[in-house]
């Protein structure tokens, strides 16, 4: 979250665009996400479920990344905050909707 956040507002302040600076924050993050979630999180340890694990945390990582990048574009606009403080506000809600597709759906071991 911190790394994704903190790459975030690093490319959103070299660049100013808000959709581009999530996706390529995201995109570095994602991967060491990825690995510490399998493992040091859900301690998903089965090496024959890598392939359908990675897609599906591939798939849910556009889709959050997406979310995120509209939701902060169109509230900075409304609201003239700062992106990076609405980063934060709308990731943290998007954070814990990813762990539980992650926990329930991603890295479910049944």
């Amino acid at each position: 979250f911190l790394l994704d956040i903190s790459l975030f507002t690093a490319f959103y302040y070299l660049s100013g665009q808000i959709i581009m600076s999530t996706y390529v924050a995201r995109l570095v993050s994602g991967s060491l996400n990825f690995y510490f979630n399998k493992h040091a999180v859900f301690h998903s340890l089965d090496q024959r479920r890598y392939l359908r694990e990675s897609f599906g945390y591939i798939a849910l990582a556009i889709l959050i990344a997406t979310l995120s990048g509209i939701a902060v574009n169109w509230l900075t606009t409304a609201t003239a905050w700062p992106a990076p403080l609405v980063k934060i506000l709308v990731d943290t809600q998007l954070f814990i909707l990813s762990f539980f597709v992650q926990r329930f759906l991603i890295f479910n071991p049944k």
